[in-house]
């Protein structure tokens, strides 16, 4: 795997912690960007993130119930633990396929067990950073920054459950590229 900033520029090799800094000419997109790191006993890790570059148009919209387990919107009863649970966000009322990320109010209740929510581009490689870390019966609600996948989806995973979680997603808004 080479090491990438999404735009199919190199990752110029730096001291570890040592920023290393790059210009995207497109602004307003999604890219994904791709590095290894590799300790002097020769193991390796390679992380993936996202990043969307200033240059997106926020609209404001809703809020706009997308996800309610307990009721059966979006998703028939709660989210089990390494389950992935697509979303279509696009389509609903005026929310345009065409949005690069979306603005969701992620709500979490009557967790059977301790664990962590994940919301990511469907399609993409499940980031290994969390949107909500949760203890068993806890209600906790964050804002999330989702970037979308292109058609207007994106996922939630429950992970490191031993049981399951109700879930609730509202959108409050969206950002389309200029």
């Amino acid at each position: 795997m080479k090491d990438n900033f999404g735009d199919g520029s190199p990752v110029a090799s730096a001291a570890a912690g040592v920023p290393v800094p790059h210009t995207y000419l497109k602004p307003g997109t999604l890219y994904t960007i791709t590095t290894t790191a590799i300790d002097s006993e020769g193991s390796s890790a390679t992380r993936t993130v996202y990043f969307s570059t200033a240059g997106s148009d926020y609209t404001a919209y809703g809020p706009t119930r997308i996800l309610d387990t307990r009721k059966g919107l979006g998703a028939v009863g709660p989210l089990r633990s390494g389950v992935p649970v697509s979303l279509k966000i696009a389509g609903n009322g005026a929310i345009p396929s065409t949005a690069s990320a979306y603005a969701a109010n992620l709500t979490i209740t009557a967790p059977t067990g301790s664990g962590l929510i994940i919301a990511y581009p469907t399609g993409s490689t499940r980031p290994a950073t969390s949107n909500l870390n949760y203890s068993k019966g806890q209600t906790i609600a964050g804002l999330s920054q989702v970037p979308a996948d292109g058609s207007g989806d994106f996922t939630l995973y429950n992970q490191e459950s031993a049981g399951t979680v109700q879930m609730i997603a509202d959108i409050f808004g969206y950002y389309t590229s200029y």
